[in-house]
């Protein structure tokens, strides 16, 4: 699934939808100098999040809880990478993991 069928069934969807300036995907990543998506987009003090939902709250809570998961995800990925990297050097066959 796009990640714009997921925004459009997301509660954000509807409440971006009459904002100033285009709503959607502008009012997180901007128009002009575009947000590349990032983990420090979804928590911390800086957080696009954090113009709307104030710390502690709930909403606050689940975009810290998506920038971990996301996080964690990464650190997977580099690990893997990693030990693919190691398998090679040592004249494994990996081609099959890498395209993957």
């Amino acid at each position: 699934m796009l990640f714009e069928q997921l925004y459009e069934k997301s509660v954000h969807s509807a409440v971006f939808s009459g904002a100033g300036g285009g709503g959607g995907c502008m009012v997180c990543h901007s128009n002009h100098a575009v947000h590349y998506p990032s983990t420090a987009m979804l928590a911390g003090p800086k957080s696009v999040c954090a113009g709307c939902h104030d710390a502690g709250t709930a909403p606050a809570g689940t975009a810290t809880q998506m920038a971990a998961w996301l996080d964690g995800l990464d650190a997977a990925l580099k690990k893997s990478e990693t030990l693919l990297t190691s398998a090679e050097k040592s004249g494994m066959e990996v081609s099959e993991a890498k395209c993957a």
